[in-house]
């Protein structure tokens, strides 16, 4: 876990008169989360406060965009909790001793138990039956977005919150500063947009090439790669680009001086070798996969992560299949069921052999 140099500021402070901040849970770049004790009810949840030493107005920009698109999403399943967001005004000193005062932003959550990420560090301690229930709730938190033309854009292990509650446990998806509600205007540059502002490591190939575009349809086909990139963690605990690709940022930074003719030239004349690299890592997820349901997790996982964006939405015959709303992610939640249910026969046929034995 990292430490903060902004973690020493908040303990026992307490924010709107209301939430007291207590001991550090975690950072990322420009945020930091505590615990935090509502002195109204005395339950705890987390809060995430914006740096006040490490940050920018684009990173302000995203850290209002997670509120907002929390409150949005608020009694949604399978996505965290919002309590309440604000600013806090706080009292600090500049390097000369001066006392200066700041509005902090702080967002309160539900307080989870650890992130997927972490689960998974001792994955094979799941069943795969387990495994499929955490991973279908993953796919119904990215449902539950995408009903409202929402995009994640920064899907992975680390941003899926889990909480424990007797022998199951339930997922949340967090952190969607990155996020897109499409049905409003951009809020930040066209170039903002071209390398998808995710975790490299996880990132469809075209986002590492700089093709992306601020376009609803290339950015919920990029969102179907994230998902297929999680069922890739749950069988390696490794991002799946960074399988393929060794070190993604790397490539992300090539393509970044070349311009956007060369780019594309550049990704067709990759194509190829993007699907043997990815037929490698294929390899590596189905030896993981039990028996029962190798034929249809491989073919997910390759459906879901194909090279070419379009070729990821459900289709017939190499065509696109006629569906209500291509938003809507049923047809992955279909597949996940046939899985479970699979394993589940599977197990009954298995008990059923062994009561027979003498």
């Amino acid at each position: 876990m990292g430490r903060h140099k902004d973690e020493v500021l908040y303990p026992g402070e307490v924010f709107d008169g209301r939430w007291e901040v207590g001991a550090f849970l975690g950072d990322g770049n420009f945020s930091i989360v505590f615990e935090c004790r509502d002195r109204v009810s005395g339950k705890s949840y987390a809060i995430k406060i914006l740096s006040v030493t490490q940050n920018s107005v684009e990173h302000l920009a995203e850290f209002e965009n997670d509120g907002e698109l929390l409150e949005l999403l608020a009694g949604r399943s399978n996505i965290i909790e919002i309590e309440a967001r604000g600013l806090h005004p706080m009292t600090l000193h500049s390097s000369s001793g001066v006392p200066v005062v700041v509005n902090v932003p702080y967002i309160v959550l539900e307080r989870a138990d650890a992130s997927l990420a972490e689960l998974l560090v001792t994955r094979h301690s799941l069943s795969w039956a387990e495994r499929l229930d955490l991973f279908r709730q993953v796919v119904k938190g990215m449902h539950q977005m995408h009903l409202f033309e929402i995009v994640n854009r920064d899907l992975k292990s680390d941003n899926a919150l889990v909480t424990a509650s007797g022998k199951s446990a339930t997922v949340a998806l967090s952190d969607f500063g990155r996020g897109r509600n499409t049905r409003n205007p951009a809020r930040f540059s066209a170039l903002a947009y071209q390398h998808g502002r995710g975790d490299s490591r996880f990132s469809p190939p075209e986002m590492i090439w700089g093709l992306g575009v601020d376009d609803p349809e290339q950015m919920r086909l990029a969102d179907l790669f994230l998902i297929g990139s999680v069922l890739f963690e749950f069988a390696t605990g490794v991002g799946l680009t960074a399988i393929v690709l060794g070190d993604p940022l790397a490539w992300r930074e090539r393509a970044r001086a070349m311009s956007e003719p060369d780019r594309m030239r550049d990704f067709a004349s990759h194509a190829a070798d993007l699907q043997t690299r990815f037929g490698i890592a294929y390899d590596v997820f189905e030896a993981e996969l039990p028996a029962p349901i190798r034929q249809v997790g491989c073919a997910l996982l390759e459906q879901l992560t194909a090279v070419i964006p379009e070729q990821r939405q459900p289709h017939v015959l190499g065509r696109p299949r006629a569906v209500a709303s291509p938003w809507d992610l049923q047809w992955v939640l279909r597949r996940v069921d046939i899985m479970r249910l699979t394993l589940a026969h599977a197990e009954t046929e298995r008990m059923k052999k062994r009561g027979k034995r003498p």
